[in-house]
C-alpha cells in the first residue's frame, strides 16, 4: 500500500489503555513521569497508522510537562516503512517546536533517513506552517468586512422567516481531533422530530439536509443555495478554529460514533470550503466518503491549490449548488 493510497478507518482503544492505530496491530501510549514524557509505539506502522500517529501525538503532547524530555520508546515496532519514518520525524519536529528535548534510543534500528512522504513534508513546509495562516487572516478580515452588511440583512430576514436566534453554534471536529464551535446562520424551522409531516429523507451521508425537509423556508433555502449561511465562519477563521480552505468539519457526535477523531484529515484546520464543496458535493458523493477524499488535500497543501479552491468556490456559489 503506497503512502498516497486512501487508508482504512480503524482506530480503537486496547484493553491495556493503548490506542490502536490503523488496520494492523500498531499501537501507541504516552505517560508523564516527573520531567520525562514517555511515548511508546509498537506493531506495524502502516500508512493509516503513520498518519493517525501524528494526530494522536499532537493531542497527547499537551500532557507533557513544560520543557520536558520526550523519550520515544520505539523498540516494539515490528515493521516500519517510509511513511512510518516520516511520522516519527514529525513527532520529533513537534516535540522540539514545543520546547522539549528529544531522545530516541536505538534510532539507527529504524533507519530514520530523510525519505519523507509528500503529505507530511508539505504540512511541515513554510506555507503550511505560517503562510496559510497569514492568508487566512488577511482574506478573512477583508471578506468579513465586506460580508457584514449581507449577514445583517440575512439575520433580519431570518428573524421574520424562522424566528429568533438566527445565529447558531454547532460542535464540529477540528485540528488534532479537538472540538470547535462552528458558527452558522439558522436557516430552518423547528426540529425534525417535531415536524408534523413525513420527510422523504435521502441518504444522510449525502447531505446534512434533505431538499424535502419541511423545515425549509423559501428565504432560508435561498441563503443555503448561495452559502450565505456559512459566512459567520469567517469569524471562526480569524479565531484560528478554522481555515478558509481545508477538510470540511464534521459533526462531533458523528465522528465519535465512528471512532474517527484520529483520522488523518484532522492533521490540519478544517476549512470553510474545500475539495468536497467544489467537486464531490455537486457530483452527489456522500459526506462519509469525504473523510477519505479530504486526505487528498493533505497531499496538495500549497498557495496555488488553496487559491484554486477559493476561485472554484465562487463558481459554486454563483451556480447556487449549496444545500
Amino acid at each position: 500500500m503506497s503512502c498516497t493510497e486512501q487508508p482504512d478507518r480503524s482506530v480503537a482503544v486496547r484493553p491495556d489503555g493503548a490506542t490502536q492505530l490503523g488496520s494492523t496491530d500498531c499501537w501507541a501510549r504516552a505517560q508523564a513521569f516527573d520531567n520525562t514524557f514517555v511515548v511508546q509505539v509498537g506493531g506495524d506502522v502502516d500508512v493509516l497508522a503513520a498518519r493517525s500517529l501524528v494526530t494522536w501525538f499532537a493531542r497527547s503532547l499537551r500532557q507533557a510537562p513544560p520543557s520536558s524530555l520526550v523519550l520515544f520508546d520505539l523498540d516494539q515496532i515490528t515493521d516500519i516503512g517510509a511513511c512510518g519514518r516520516a511520522a516519527v520525524r514529525e513527532l520529533v519536529h513537534r516535540s522540539e517546536h514545543n520546547g522539549h528535548r528529544v531522545l530516541i534510543p536505538n534510532a539507527q534500528r529504524l533507519v530514520l533517513e530523510p525519505s519523507a512522504i509528500r503529505p507530511l513534508a508539505l504540512l511541515c513546509g513554510p506555507y503550511a506552517l505560517w503562510g496559510k495562516r497569514l492568508l487566512d487572516i488577511v482574506l478573512a478580515t477583508l471578506l468579513l468586512v465586506a460580508a457584514l452588511p449581507i449577514i445583517a440583512v440575512a439575520c433580519i430576514g431570518l428573524r421574520l422567516a424562522v424566528g429568533p436566534s438566527t445565529l447558531m453554534s454547532q460542535e464540529r471536529v477540528g485540528r488534532d481531533g479537538e472540538t470547535v464551535h462552528m458558527l452558522k446562520l439558522r436557516t430552518m424551522l423547528w426540529s425534525r422530530r417535531r415536524a408534523d409531516q413525513p420527510i422523504d429523507i435521502e441518504d444522510r451521508r449525502t447531505t446534512h439536509k434533505s431538499d424535502n425537509d419541511p423545515r425549509h423556508t423559501p428565504f432560508g433555502r435561498l441563503l443555503r443555495q448561495l452559502s450565505i449561511d456559512e459566512l459567520p465562519q469567517l469569524w471562526n477563521v480569524l479565531r484560528g478554529d478554522m481555515s478558509l480552505v481545508g477538510p470540511r468539519p464534521e459533526l462531533a457526535h458523528l465522528v465519535d460514533g465512528m471512532g474517527l477523531r484520529d483520522h488523518p484529515r484532522h492533521l490540519v484546520r478544517p476549512g470553510v470550503t474545500g475539495e468536497w464543496q467544489v467537486t464531490a458535493r455537486a457530483n452527489g458523493h456522500t459526506l462519509l466518503s469525504a473523510f477519505d477524499d479530504d486526505v487528498a488535500y493533505l497531499e496538495r497543501v500549497s498557495l496555488r491549490h488553496d487559491l484554486r479552491i477559493l476561485r472554484a468556490t465562487f463558481g459554486v456559489v454563483l451556480g447556487r449548488t449549496g444545500r
